[in-house]
């Protein structure tokens, strides 16, 4: 069955409904005043290349960006290359494998450690939130696109073998941290007390001094794995 034409819809639709008087005015005056038309016409231009990213999201992408214009660049011999031929239908999907591909080249992570895979995710993902404004057909192309990137990212990762990111050995600040806290927790244990504060019981005093306030008492602890533990509130009697 064919789909029925702008025409045909428009017999079936409801009328539509009268405008305002108010309304009218409000177009008329705005339509009066080009200044405002064009203030709202580079509104609707720069909305396509809205970021409302957190800060550190949007500098990852803009340097992916250059990152891969200059990849491009050299790749093609022409540092002078146009923007619109970079971001290419045709070689979109080249580029962005090789430059996947070849990223943990003669990179090392930031405390010598190999290139992560979340580093090439990003960079998928980055290339796809550009590559999305500035090709208009990319959703043509984006399931082969994306299939063929998450496997390249894959097989990158297997070939270089580049350590999963929940599986990885700790890097050296991580070491260093590590045994930061642990000199921290064997300081906390050679000093043998535990602050444990008495709740106060809500019975009525006595002559005895039941149901007085305590304070707060220092208490030896043998055992150098003992917890400081809140005692229970005592029940009162009935």
């Amino acid at each position: 069955m064919e789909p029925k034409s702008i025409a045909a819809r428009v017999k079936v639709a409801p009328p539509v409904v009268e405008v305002s008087s108010r309304e009218k005015a409000r177009l008329q005056a705005l339509f009066a005043d080009p200044t405002k038309l064009e203030k709202h016409a580079e509104y609707s231009e720069s909305a396509e290349f809205f970021d409302g990213a957190p800060l550190q999201v949007r500098t990852r992408r803009d340097n992916a960006r250059a990152k891969f214009e200059l990849f491009v660049q050299m790749r093609q011999g022409a540092e002078s290359m146009r923007t619109e031929d970079i971001w290419s239908a045709d070689t979109i999907l080249s580029n962005t494998k090789l430059f996947i591909s070849t990223y943990t080249e003669g990179r090392e992570g930031d405390i010598g450690d190999k290139v992560r895979p979340n580093v090439l995710w990003n960079l998928k993902d980055d290339i796809s939130w550009w590559a999305k404004r500035f090709l208009h057909t990319f959703n043509a192309i984006a399931t082969q696109w994306h299939r063929e990137c998450d496997g390249l990212i894959a097989t990158v990762c297997v070939g270089e073998k580049l350590e999963p990111n929940d599986v990885a050995e700790p890097t050296k600040k991580r070491k260093r941290n590590e045994k930061g806290r642990k000199k921290v927790v064997e300081n906390a244990q050679n000093d043998k007390r535990a602050t444990v504060r008495v709740a106060s019981d809500s019975a009525p005093k006595s002559p005895d001094g039941a149901g007085k306030r305590r304070r707060t008492q220092i208490i030896p602890s043998d055992d150098d794995d003992d917890i400081p533990v809140r005692p229970k509130r005592r029940l009162r009697r009935s």
